[in-house]
C-alpha cells in the first residue's frame, strides 16, 4: 500500500512540474539570466534580422531585401513565448515554422530563414531573445462567462 501511495505522490510531483507554464517554464532550457535588449536590437540588425521580421513597437533600418513579406514580432499575444522557443526558432528555425501562410515562411518547403546557429554566438542569440521579449504584450482573452 505504501508504494502505491509512493507512486501516486512522485506522479502527482512530475504532473505539477510539468504544469508551469510561461517564458520561464521548466518544461524548457534556461538561457543566461544576463541578456541585454539594447544588445540584442544590435545583433538583430547586425544579422539583418530585419530584412525579413518586424518587431512591434520598434523602428529598425529599411530592408535591404527585395520582395519578402516581413514576419512580424512582437506585439500583443494570448500566452507568454517562452525562451526556448525563440531561442529555437533562431538556431534551428526548420524545427516548427510560424503560423504564417506558407508561401511566407517557406521556399520549396523549406524554412526561408536560415538556420542561424553556426553564425551567431549563444550571447548574440541570448541578447536578440531578450531584446524580443521586450516586445511581446499578454494580453488575457476574453472568455464568456457561462450561466
Amino acid at each position: 500500500m505504501r508504494c502505491v501511495q509512493f507512486v501516486i505522490a512522485l506522479l502527482s510531483v512530475i504532473w505539477l512540474a510539468g504544469c508551469q507554464t510561461g517564458r520561464r517554464s521548466t518544461s524548457g532550457f534556461r538561457l543566461p539570466p544576463d541578456g541585454n535588449a539594447e544588445r540584442g536590437k544590435l545583433a538583430f540588425v547586425a544579422h539583418k534580422c530585419h530584412d525579413c521580421h518586424t518587431v512591434a513597437g520598434v523602428d529598425l533600418p529599411k530592408s535591404e531585401a527585395e520582395g519578402t513579406i516581413p514576419i512580424p514580432l512582437g506585439g500583443p499575444v494570448a500566452a507568454a513565448v517562452s525562451d526556448s522557443h525563440l531561442f529555437t526558432s533562431i538556431a534551428y528555425p526548420a524545427y516548427k515554422l510560424a503560423n504564417f501562410p506558407k508561401e511566407q515562411t517557406t521556399v520549396n518547403g523549406r524554412s526561408r530563414m536560415p538556420p542561424c546557429a553556426e553564425r551567431m554566438t549563444i550571447r548574440e542569440i541570448t541578447d536578440i531573445v531578450e531584446f524580443l521579449q521586450a516586445h511581446y504584450e499578454i494580453r488575457e482573452v476574453a472568455r464568456p462567462a457561462y450561466y
